[in-house]
């Protein structure tokens, strides 16, 4: 027969688990996770991997030149800088998504994703361009993976990255915690 100390451990495991599952369901911190990996791309020009943005070409930057004359940048942009945005439109398209999923096994688990959505308008150019064409839109999503065939990974987390997201859980985990206490 298990003693009132098992019963009151399993009780408070299980409470415990609640709460971490609800804090790490709060959108806000599917934000907080996102800005973490996409503000220093666009400050700094380094991925979430720790290394810096592979550089620009000669061309691309006489031709961004040019561009930034015709459309809006971002706030961001740099002409000889490369840091995944020109007008702002690829990483404004991240959004952020939590899952909850439970096994075959009866465990659940929290599953973070963020991913670049919906359309990249083409920009204002003018016919004296090199390769002038008349744009279409292109999937965010297909964009992204020309920027990964062409040496800029957005996907991959280096350490560094990875402690600052974990303590960002964990700091929402206590959070929860300490919210639940007060209430009761």
């Amino acid at each position: 027969m298990a003693s009132n100390k098992d019963k009151l451990n399993r009780i408070l495991s299980r409470k415990a688990g609640i709460l971490a599952r609800k804090a790490l369901n709060n959108p806000k911190l599917a934000k907080r996770i996102q800005n973490k990996l996409l503000l220093n791309i666009k400050k700094n020009g380094i991925l979430p991997s720790g290394s810096r943005a592979k550089s620009l070409s000669t061309s691309w930057v006489k031709q961004r030149g040019k561009l930034s004359k015709l459309n809006n940048t971002s706030r961001y942009y740099k002409k000889f800088f490369s840091n995944l945005t020109f007008t702002g439109q690829f990483l404004k398209s991240f959004k952020a998504k939590i899952t909850e999923k439970t096994s075959k096994l009866g465990k659940s688990s929290v599953l973070f994703e963020t991913a670049p959505t919906g359309d990249h308008k083409p920009y204002k150019r003018t016919k004296g361009h090199v390769n002038f064409k008349e744009g279409n839109t292109i999937a965010n999503a297909k964009l992204g993976q020309y920027l990964i065939d062409g040496g800029r990974d957005y996907t991959a987390i280096g350490p560094q990255v990875k402690k600052q997201i974990t303590k960002s859980i964990k700091s929402a985990i206590l959070r929860e915690f300490k919210l639940n206490l007060k209430r009761k």
